[in-house]
């Protein structure tokens, strides 16, 4: 599976990924009007590995 993957996946489930600015992580969850997302501070992500791997993480943890 790739980064593309991750993305695809977030979109059918209907799980938004925005770009936001975290002062201290690099993703995070959260819910507005029933509604989730997962706010990726793209300014802390080396590279697509760790993209991937902080992707799978979070959908790992809406979907569980």
């Amino acid at each position: 599976m790739n980064t593309l993957d991750m993305y695809k996946i977030a979109e059918k489930e209907k799980i938004d990924i925005l770009n936001y600015n975290w002062t201290n992580t690099k993703a995070r969850i959260f819910e507005i009007h029933s509604n989730y997302y997962i706010g990726l501070d793209t300014r802390k992500i080396y590279d697509s590995i760790e993209e991937k791997e902080i992707l799978a993480e979070e959908l790992r943890s809406l979907l569980l």
